[in-house]
């Protein structure tokens, strides 16, 4: 009689080593069970088998370790896996074709034949700016298209997407907020904690895109640092800040376009984004209509211009060639108008004339402190909080609000023209009864309204 062949062992397969190449070593006593072995020692337990005349080779877990298999459990899958084989050789042979469960290895195959069709991260990336473009700003497009152009894509455009762990997008925005990320031949940029900020939201819109279509199954850009806190922006004008603003403006170094912008956004209380982007077409009588596109919650706003409003555009020559009051570069190089002023302008602007907006007493601000000004005058001058909400076109989230949809013309116009004495009186420039806009602290309800 032959000797009977001995089965795998706990001891034999601890006394397996790394060679120069990887390397099999198979059960004498279980046809097609082995434990592949790495050139660094890894053990991993196979099983090799033909279905539909192709060989297979299913790994079934790694050997030992946290979370590896035992010898008991591995053989445990193996006789499994043998069975389904078995069986569906069985159905085979009485003509019948078996269902592809029964191949044991069909789901990883079929997994890595998606896996290689596949679209690679950049390919991905421009499905995802094409669908924006009937969701986001068109500006707004481009900077995703510029972030992800810049940081992501040289490094893993290549990439099938759901290859891109936690750790490569952590590495990739330490580099940026360091200023150790390089950009072909320009060199190393500035350290920039912003850029990261913002580099790790456009990250973090782009994967929520791909796991919501199943491209991904998991999202790398949860629980990655915080590099910037975000700055809350409670600041406004005093009323000494106020009276001295137009003169400030007057006074800075910068072109015509952005000081009458930033008087019009002290004026009206719209966001300096949105004066930036006032149309010549968008201007009838008194009224200047910012179209639903434009908005931030994507409504059709009526804001209205008051005498000095007016008189600011009176002076401003419509220029042949652009649709724009404040008008910029071309969009692109193929656009036939020019587009709006640079979204920047006006921040750069400011940023770069501090030291003489504190010569006449005005401390450090950003144009959006403006916004701020309006509204907290706005509640100096007693005005009604759904008037405010309408000015400023805040969405107001009560129920009521849902079922109320006033414009509140009139009432608009009689707030604007309240606020634009207010500032002629700060100003000295008319009569008037100056409120002072202090600070105080809101009651419950206040704040609720607000």
């Amino acid at each position: 009689m032959g000797q009977v062949a001995k089965a795998f062992t706990v001891k034999r397969l601890d006394a397996l080593k790394p060679r120069e190449a990887r390397y099999v070593e198979w059960d004498p006593a279980h046809a097609g069970f082995g434990v592949r072995v790495s050139t660094q020692g890894h053990k991993a337990f196979i099983y090799a088998y033909r279905f539909d005349g192709r060989f297979r080779m299913k790994t079934l877990g790694t050997y030992g370790g946290p979370g590896g298999l035992t010898l008991k459990a591995a053989l445990s899958r193996y006789l499994g896996d043998a069975a389904k084989v078995e069986k569906a050789a069985d159905v085979r042979a009485h003509g019948d074709a078996p269902p592809l469960e029964l191949d044991p290895g069909a789901a990883k195959v079929s997994k890595a034949r998606a896996y290689r069709a596949a679209d690679s991260l950049a390919e991905a990336a421009e499905k995802y700016l094409a669908a924006m473009e009937t969701e986001l700003r068109p500006r707004t497009v481009a900077e995703y298209r510029r972030v992800l152009e810049t940081y992501l894509l040289p490094a893993f455009g290549r990439a099938k997407p759901g290859s891109v762990r936690r750790r490569d997008l952590a590495s990739l925005l330490d580099q940026i907020a360091a200023g150790d990320f390089r950009e072909g031949e320009q060199g190393k940029r500035r350290p920039s904690k912003t850029m990261a900020e913002r580099a790790k939201a456009v990250f973090a819109a782009f994967f929520k895109w791909l796991a919501s279509r199943d491209v991904i199954e998991a999202l790398p850009t949860v629980h990655l640092d915080q590099y910037q806190k975000p700055v809350h922006r409670d600041r406004y004008l005093s009323d000494t800040e106020t009276a001295n603003f137009f003169s400030s403006v007057d006074a800075i170094r910068a072109t015509d376009h952005v000081k009458a912008a930033l008087k019009l956004a002290l004026l009206t209380g719209q966001c300096i984004g949105e004066v930036q982007r006032m149309r010549w077409a968008d201007i009838s009588d008194e009224w200047w209509t910012i179209p639903a596109e434009f908005t931030r919650n994507k409504r059709l706003h009526r804001v209205y211009l008051a005498e000095t409003a007016r008189s600011i555009l009176g002076v401003i020559p419509a220029i042949p060639g652009t649709e724009y009051v404040f008008p910029g570069a071309k969009l692109d190089p193929g656009a036939k108008l020019d587009g709006p002023i640079s979204l920047q302008a006006c921040g750069k602007a400011v940023t770069r004339s501090q030291a003489t907006f504190r010569k006449n007493g005005i401390e450090a601000f950003t144009p959006h402190a403006l916004r701020h000004t309006v509204r907290t005058g706005l509640s100096a001058l007693r005005i009604r909080p759904e008037v405010k909400n309408a000015v400023l076109n805040h969405s107001d989230g009560s129920v009521g609000a849902r079922y109320d949809h006033d414009m509140y013309d009139d009432e608009k116009r009689e707030a604007l023209r309240a606020w634009e004495r207010h500032l002629l009186s700060l100003m000295g420039r008319g009569a008037g009864n100056v409120v002072p806009i202090v600070r105080r602290r809101a009651s419950g309800k206040r704040r609720a309204n607000r």
